[in-house]
């Protein structure tokens, strides 16, 4: 055998030699778990984890039972986005249309939650599912405790209340439900049935806080009746 195909064939070797071990210690492909300020949260739903495409300037944000929607301020529906939707899409899809993106905070476990995660834009909040314990099938929870963020974006009622203003408007509406709790007005609407073990007229809603002053102070969904939280 000529020695030119020998040496050639002592090259294969060696590259073979080194190759193989490499290749047994490659291992899949798998991507590290999001921390808190990566937009931690709970696993995907089943629903799309796709965040909601919002094309035009935002001017509102519309709190519902169900949902929460984002409108123009012509009022026309730029996206909107149910609590079943995966966390992490639905704060892509908020810090998107805000501008600006949340403060992450890890919040202890209390007698009203679990530990959770807040995503928060100093007066709205979306809190993960650990905010509402008994809503297994929610993957978190919005909050409004200012009439409006960032650059004049409007936090409202489905009949534009919002914090600060007199709660009578949702207090008239023909579903909510009122009760006094130490001194304050706590009350849901907007509600949907959602039975639970042992209590199978349950319902959920959005959940309303008022001061003494008869005043909005917040506003969240999804929430189960009552809400003593």
């Amino acid at each position: 055998m000529p020695a030119s195909v020998v040496f050639r064939k002592c090259q294969i070797a060696i590259v073979a030699f080194f190759l193989v071990p490499l290749a047994a210690c490659a291992g899949p492909n798998v991507s590290e778990p999001p921390s808190a300020a990566d937009f931690s949260g709970p696993a995907p739903s089943t629903s799309s984890t796709a965040a909601a495409q919002v094309v035009g300037p935002l001017a509102s944000i519309q709190i519902r039972g169900t949902k929460f929607i984002l409108l123009d301020a012509s009022g026309h529906e730029l996206a909107d986005v149910t609590y079943a939707s995966d966390l992490n899409a639905a704060v892509t899809t908020l810090a998107s249309a805000i501008g600006s993106e949340p403060e992450v905070t890890q919040i202890p476990r209390s007698s009203c939650n679990t530990e959770f995660v807040k995503y928060d834009w100093d007066g709205l909040a979306l809190n993960s599912h650990g905010a509402q314990p008994f809503r297994p099938d929610e993957a978190f929870v919005i909050e409004f405790t200012k009439p409006e963020i960032g650059k004049g974006v409007l936090l409202a009622s489905e009949v534009g209340s919002r914090v600060g203003d007199p709660v009578a408007a949702l207090l008239a509406l023909p579903d909510a439900t009122t009760e006094a709790i130490s001194g304050l007005v706590r009350f849901e609407y907007d509600l949907t049935p959602m039975p639970v073990e042992g209590l199978p007229d349950q319902k959920s809603g959005v959940s309303v806080a008022a001061g003494s002053d008869s005043k909005i102070t917040s506003l969240r969904a999804p929430v189960l009746t009552p809400d003593y939280c």
